[in-house]
């Protein structure tokens, strides 16, 4: 099912978790290249990790928020494959 956009993010495609410290995780999300505002808060707490098939919208994605990671030797990524990034994100 698709979610509404977030922030330019076109939500729905990838894996969305939020996390009750408001810190979002998005995986593979697709990142639309044109402008728009984001909140210092939405910057520091949306992370975002790609796979080598989603390259465009990591750089999109690294245009407008803080936490980004590249795995540009996987093309299949997922939650279990980042899972202490991921833990680490829900410590903070």
């Amino acid at each position: 099912h698709v979610l509404p956009e977030l922030n330019g993010i076109a939500v729905g495609v990838h894996h969305r978790v939020i996390f009750p410290s408001h810190n979002i995780v998005l995986i593979n999300p697709h990142v639309i290249e044109q402008e728009s505002d984001v909140s210092d808060f939405d910057k520091d707490n949306t992370w975002g990790f790609f796979d080598a098939l989603h390259e465009r919208d990591y750089e999109n994605f690294c245009c407008r928020f803080n936490n980004a990671a590249f795995y540009p030797m996987d093309d299949e990524l997922s939650l279990f494959y980042i899972k202490e990034i991921v833990e680490a994100v829900i410590e903070e």
